[in-house]
């Protein structure tokens, strides 16, 4: 395996805000993997009515990597608004393009006609340029909070966090492919220290109950319908809106 990797960017840090950004490249070579195929234009092959006898052939191994290279940018940034005291915004964007290389192979093929066989053709197999699965090209995460001690002089702190994911896909290959939808959840709740040792949390997640799927499942492999041509994705599905009370005491 072999991994390369650049990354530059610059960090500014101010009195009521800082930011960083960079921009990164990476180039991921996996183990070779490798494909055995007869090469039926050698003329070593029997012929048989015109039709090359294909086990008589010679075995041909081919080699590729099926690698990932990507390229993006990533943006943080911290506000804490003067005019608002205890106020806290944190946001990550990252914004990227990766895409499969070195997974292109040649295998053979048989033509047939009236289910007999009449040659065979060489078959590129491959999925450079796509997308690797599951990874989206933007996510985008956003949290913010609000320390009320200095307004109210109570010690609760209110917050919230949004995230976002593009469009992914479930496979790069050609078969079993689903595309899932870019979907975003908004969670929010508080936290109440009532004194050093006990602390009081109230969570919701997903509270605008959005409905979507975030991940399918690699172990399928045959997700064709009945009728042989539509495809059935399967996907895990985002939960929809949830409560959650904590109580916590340190000792």
């Amino acid at each position: 395996e072999e991994i390369e990797q650049y990354e530059a960017g610059f960090r500014y840090y101010g009195e009521t805000w800082d930011a960083q950004v960079a921009i990164f490249y990476n180039d991921f070579q996996p183990r070779q993997e490798s494909v055995v195929y007869r090469d039926f234009t050698d003329p070593s092959c029997v012929d048989i009515g015109g039709v090359p006898e294909i086990n008589t052939c010679p075995e041909v191994r081919e080699f590729f990597t099926r690698g990932v290279e990507n390229t993006g940018v990533e943006v943080e940034a911290t506000w804490y608004p003067r005019f608002l005291e205890g106020i806290e915004l944190r946001g990550n964007f990252v914004f990227q393009d990766p895409k499969i290389n070195g997974s292109n192979y040649r295998t053979v093929r048989e033509i047939r006609e009236n289910d007999v066989i009449v040659g065979y053709e060489f078959e590129e197999i491959g999925e450079d340029g796509r997308v690797p699965r599951r990874l989206a090209d933007t996510m985008i995460n956003v949290q913010g909070s609000y320390d009320l001690m200095p307004v109210i002089g109570v010690p609760l702190k209110p917050y919230f966090k949004y995230t976002y994911f593009g469009e992914r896909y479930s496979e790069s290959r050609d078969l079993d492919v689903t595309l899932y939808p870019d979907y975003f959840h908004f969670d929010g709740g508080f936290i109440w220290d009532f004194n050093a040792n006990l602390a009081l949390q109230f969570h919701v997640s997903n509270i605008t109950n959005e409905l979507s799927f975030t991940e399918g499942d690699p172990l399928f492999v045959d997700l064709k319908g009945p009728n042989g041509a539509t495809n059935r994705g399967v996907a895990r599905p985002l939960f929809g809106r949830r409560y959650r009370a904590m109580l916590t005491w340190y000792f």
